[in-house]
């Protein structure tokens, strides 16, 4: 089973404790189904929780019989068919809402004015034509609209809530598109209606996720230095064996002579390291090491260690 419709399972199993959010939720899941309409129409839901639920709301708000039937799916797998038949019905559940007719839907704030509304109808709405990704691939909500003023007013209302979920709108295959990308605000909106398990696991998902983005990042971090480490000794390494091979380490002063020859036991060595072993500061290390470098280019004709370096490799 889906993220997603384990979600919608979890909000279809919500009592809620007063009518006025009972019949906010029967409302947002009747007007953004494609069935809230004068004319006969029919939708395939995949989820048989919602299928009953959709039923059951219509005739607990408006007394309309619904029919829903199974329907076997592509890959044998079942899906649900919704639909109001009887043109009387169908007009009964609209003038229940206070709605005339289905042009230019809107919601009707009428059923959603009390301050513990908003967020049943938003359940309702989100069970009705909403989706959320899979967290471990995407961060991404949606609900799919039949009417654009009705997407519109939809996130007209997500807009005015306390939290301001800031949700966008695109339009995809003649339907509208209402989405949240913040993985932030999925995980409140999720909260806000109901879904307090999907949240948690969103958010755990989300936190390992950051975990192993840390872990890496660290880790590419400190494979960078060591590469950069690697790179400068063999550098170093390179020049030391030129003096070796020209004019010898013991025609070079004793502390450079040490420095030398900790380099070449120790190639994996950081100047931090080397200080230490030394008892001389890093910036010490470094400036003897410099001096080392110089001395194997002018014992080399004047030839820079970078240029041998590129010619071996």
């Amino acid at each position: 089973m889906s993220f997603s419709s384990e979600t919608k399972d979890e909000l279809c199993k919500i009592q809620n404790k007063r009518d006025c959010c009972e019949t906010a939720e029967g409302y947002g899941l009747l007007l953004f189904s494609r069935c809230f309409s004068l004319f006969e129409r029919k939708t395939k839901i995949e989820n048989g929780n919602v299928a009953r639920l959709m039923a059951q709301y219509a005739a607990a708000c408006a007394g309309v019989i619904a029919t829903v039937s199974v329907r076997m799916h592509v890959r044998s797998k079942e899906a649900y068919q919704f639909s109001i038949e009887g043109e009387d019905q169908r007009a009964q559940l609209l003038t229940m809402f206070g709605h005339g007719d289905d042009v230019n839907l809107t919601i009707n704030r009428e059923f959603i004015e009390n301050p513990c509304c908003p967020s049943a109808f938003l359940r309702g709405v989100f069970i009705s034509c909403g989706a959320v990704s899979d967290p471990n691939k995407d961060y991404h909500l949606e609900f799919v609209v039949p009417h654009k003023v009705l997407a519109e007013d939809l996130i007209a209302l997500m807009g005015e809530l306390e939290l301001d979920f800031q949700p966008s709108l695109a339009e995809r295959s003649g339907s509208y598109i209402v989405y949240i990308k913040d993985s932030t605000r999925i995980e409140d909106f999720l909260t806000y209606i109901g879904a307090s398990n999907a949240s948690m696991e969103l958010m755990q998902i989300k936190m390992y996720k950051d975990a192993m983005n840390n872990i890496n990042r660290k880790s590419n971090f400190e494979t960078a230095n060591m590469d950069k480490t690697y790179s400068a000794s063999a550098k170093q390494t390179l020049a030391i064996a030129i003096i070796m091979d020209t004019i010898g380490l013991n025609s070079i002063s004793d502390d450079l002579r040490k420095v030398a020859e900790l380099r070449l036991e120790n190639p994996e060595m950081t100047l931090k390291q080397m200080s230490e072993v030394l008892h001389i500061s890093r910036s010490g290390v470094n400036h003897r090491i410099q001096r080392l470098i110089a001395i194997a280019e002018d014992a080399s004709g004047g030839k820079k260690i970078d240029e041998l370096i590129s010619k071996e490799n």
